[in-house]
């Protein structure tokens, strides 16, 4: 294969091109190992916080992905648990009617039973969802992968 040698530019563009176009293992041969530091900083900043300070405005920002898909995920399961805590001993709610329905063979009281939990998850995590997206898109962070 005839490739032409790396370009010896300052251009980033350039190099940008020439890369995205050619692979790093076609010039093996050109390459040369760096043994010392090419960068080198000049100076370091750093930032004194308070650990109340590093907590609310670092730790807990940076979770925030993480606390509202669970958010999200709870949402959803709250339902479940209350229709289930609903099974054993409640006189109404959701799940007195699926368990009242199911008892008497009302299919279509039933049915209308699951349907209204299974809407009222859909409710519920939509609303978590709608959340999720306002607060991130205020603080700038990025939703976790569905």
């Amino acid at each position: 294969m005839n490739t032409p040698g790396i370009p010896q530019t300052d251009s980033i563009q350039e190099l940008a091109r020439f890369w995205d176009t050619n692979d790093v293992t076609d010039f093996e041969d050109e390459l040369d190992e760096v043994t010392e530091p090419v960068f080198e900083r000049e100076s370091v900043v750093e930032v004194q916080l308070t650990p109340e300070e590093e907590l609310l405005r670092f730790r807990l920002l940076k979770a925030t992905p993480f606390w509202l898909a669970g958010l999200r995920v709870a949402s959803v399961l709250a339902v479940v648990g209350a229709i289930v805590a609903e099974f054993s001993g409640a006189n109404a709610g959701v799940g007195y009617i699926v368990i009242v329905s199911a008892v008497r063979i009302d299919t279509p009281l039933l049915m209308t039973g699951i349907l209204l939990s299974g809407l009222c998850g859909i409710v519920l995590y939509w609303i978590a969802a709608g959340v999720e997206g306002l607060v991130l898109k205020k603080t700038h962070l990025e939703p976790l992968p569905e």
